[in-house]
């Protein structure tokens, strides 16, 4: 990280393949980190503090708080700056493939003897699904959802998805019915979302601000308590035009 040795950076880049530009930002990056102590060498009176136990392991699976499962890495959307597209050449892209319930089935089946301790009644556990777009993949979430339901070791059950809005409509009683935590990718008003396009380079502005008025219009204290938005900071828009687009819609 130290050196500015030109050969050096052009030989690394050259070893694996990468542009100058993007090592030297990866630099930059590493440099800010260390000067504000992000890394250094533990002491070695702290260094035993971080040996892992078996009984903490299973002190820590007893007292989950939350499960999050990636449901797919399937998208309908083709946004200029995801990490699968091709802003980032190192990365293959996209698979197709959905989480099948058996996998969650198994996992869950593993944590219900830890979770019937005593010591975890009436605690809540929180469910996130994300992915990729998760609601490519409902059926999934609604298996997880109802198995979580019927083996009824939790006092509360809290769910929450994170979605890039374009197949809210399909699915807003479900998720009204089972009280979800709703998180909506949108970059602010339709210039600053131009980033977020479907698979034919379309903005997807207006499908998803249509879906959010229809959660906003028929279920307004859903829309109040379980609905909150998450948008990228991008060349497309700012901090000023995205919180002023927020402020002024919803």
């Amino acid at each position: 990280c130290e050196t500015k040795d030109v050969g050096i950076i052009s030989s690394y880049c050259e070893l694996k393949k990468c542009p100058q530009s993007e090592l030297l930002s990866y630099l930059k990056e590493v440099r800010f980190l260390m000067e504000y102590g992000f890394f250094g060498t533990l002491r070695k009176e702290k260094r035993t503090l971080t040996r892992i136990y078996p009984e903490t392991i299973k002190t820590n699976l007893s007292n989950l708080k939350h499960l999050v499962f990636e449901v797919t890495e399937s998208c309908n959307l083709q946004c200029y700056y995801c990490g699968y597209g091709s802003l980032y050449n190192s990365v293959i892209g996209r698979h197709s493939t959905r989480l099948p319930f058996e996998k969650a089935k198994a996992l869950i089946d593993y944590l219900i003897p830890f979770w019937r301790k005593d010591e975890c009644r009436s605690k809540a556990l929180n469910i996130s699904f994300y992915g990729g777009e998760p609601l490519l993949n409902f059926s999934f979430i609604n298996n997880v959802v109802e198995y979580l339901n019927e083996i009824n070791i939790f006092d509360c059950l809290r769910f929450s998805i994170t979605t890039n809005g374009t197949l809210l409509h399909h699915y807003v009683e479900y998720l009204v019915d089972n009280n979800f935590k709703v998180d909506i990718s949108l970059d602010g008003n339709k210039h600053d979302n131009r980033y977020r396009v479907d698979k034919e380079m379309t903005n997807t502005f207006d499908k998803v601000l249509e879906n959010i008025n229809i959660i906003r219009n028929h279920y307004p204290d859903f829309f109040s308590n379980n609905v909150q938005f998450q948008a990228v900071l991008s060349k497309a828009n700012s901090i000023d035009s995205i919180t002023r687009f927020f402020n002024n819609e919803f």
